[in-house]
């Protein structure tokens, strides 16, 4: 039979699963590809938690975007056969009066999400695995917590199928155009008519369009550890902890779904292949992440690391997504450009990209355009 779908969406991790289900939803025919199975251990949403965060410094829009999906979420996740949205609520834990936390708790507070400022007394009281010394207060957002991102991604694309979608195996590429139109593309080496193209390749985004979003886009290695904490000890189980970020260093989730306590490094690391690289972690980097934790989970200064992963950041010089029509191909959408914190705003993302394919939106937001952007300070806004 001869696949005629009315759009193909290239990658199945988050940013292109939401595309496909909400095009799904609005009676398009969806063919979604990617090179190896949903939740494979090269893609940027294969790592075991992702933490969902309301909080954006002084970003209303990123903020906005993340009360959408957070509902968003728990709404797809009525249709999975398991929860991926763990409530476990997120700690900030700040050095700074005047920073990041303090502009975001503003904006919070504009919004009507629920935050409470904490003092380190207020800390100390309620989560006594946290170290406080160096820290000048901090915010609890109650409603907030962490994702299954791999088990949600692999659901998800089940979700699809099981509505009526096509998941294929292979490579896309670009096929035959007609002026400004695409009239095709390949899929491991098949060709596949299609009405428009979506390509949300992660890290692989700026290898497929080289010309265009190989100086925009720049991929980057991240490491994340999982330490065990000692028998009997609940501390550090996400009944007793929630998950958190100490501003510019570190996040982590608490122990989750049999997994052990997870420490994020939120610095992005050398430039990185997503095919051919080697994910071992730079031994060089574990007593960086053990001096942290002797200092905010003195309890953990010690424990022995049980597991690591290594994944990537495919980053833009400003962080800002991108989420833009091909210049030069009127009925092809670009969405990628993550920069480590586009997993919580999958639902959000899938609804501005179905926008754009569907003429829906005419064009995109400035700050979302394929293009080279002005570098800022990392994680400032």
């Amino acid at each position: 039979m001869t696949l005629r779908p009315d759009v193909v969406v290239a990658g199945a991790g988050v940013m292109g699963i939401f595309t496909a289900l909400t095009l799904q939803e609005r009676g398009a025919r969806v063919l979604l590809a990617d090179p190896w199975e949903p939740g494979h251990p090269r893609g940027t949403s294969s790592s075991e938690t992702r933490v969902i965060r309301v909080l954006y410094g002084s970003d209303r829009l990123y903020s906005e975007w993340t009360v959408a999906s957070l509902a968003a979420w728990q709404r797809w996740e009525r249709a999975l056969p398991r929860p991926v949205f763990l409530k476990t609520g997120v700690l900030w834990l700040t050095r700074h009066d005047d920073g990041y936390a303090a502009r975001g708790e503003a904006v919070l507070r504009e919004l009507g999400v629920p935050v409470e400022r904490l003092t380190n007394a207020d800390v100390e009281r309620r989560y006594p695995a946290v170290g406080t010394s160096d820290l000048k207060f901090a915010l609890f957002e109650p409603e907030s917590g962490a994702l299954l991102s791999r088990e949600a991604v692999r659901r998800l694309a089940e979700l699809f199928v099981s509505r009526g979608g096509t998941l294929r195996r292979g490579e896309v590429g670009l096929g035959q155009s007609t002026g400004r139109t695409l009239g095709a593309v390949s899929v491991g080496g098949e060709r596949i008519d299609t009405g428009a193209a979506v390509f949300a390749c992660g890290p692989w985004l700026p290898e497929l369009f080289p010309a265009l979003l190989g100086s925009v886009i720049r991929v980057r290695r991240a490491e994340e550890y999982f330490f065990g904490v000692a028998p009997g000890d609940q501390r550090f189980d996400s009944s007793h902890l929630p998950t958190w970020v100490d501003i510019g260093a570190h996040y982590g989730v608490p122990a989750v779904d049999g997994r052990s306590f997870k420490v994020g490094v939120d610095q992005p690391g050398p430039e990185f292949h997503p095919t051919t690289g080697e994910r071992r972690i730079d031994p060089a980097n574990l007593p960086v992440v053990r001096e942290f934790l002797s200092r905010r989970f003195p309890a953990l200064a010690d424990a022995p690391l049980v597991d690591s992963r290594v994944c990537q950041y495919e980053l833009t010089a400003d962080e800002h997504l991108v989420l833009d029509r091909h210049p030069d191909l009127d009925n092809v959408v670009l969405a990628g450009g993550g920069s480590g914190h586009a997993f919580k705003l999958g639902p959000a993302i899938g609804t501005f990209v179905a926008d754009l394919v569907t003429g829906v939106r005419a064009d995109t937001e400035d700050r979302f355009r394929a293009a080279a952007r002005a570098a800022r300070p990392w994680r400032e806004a």
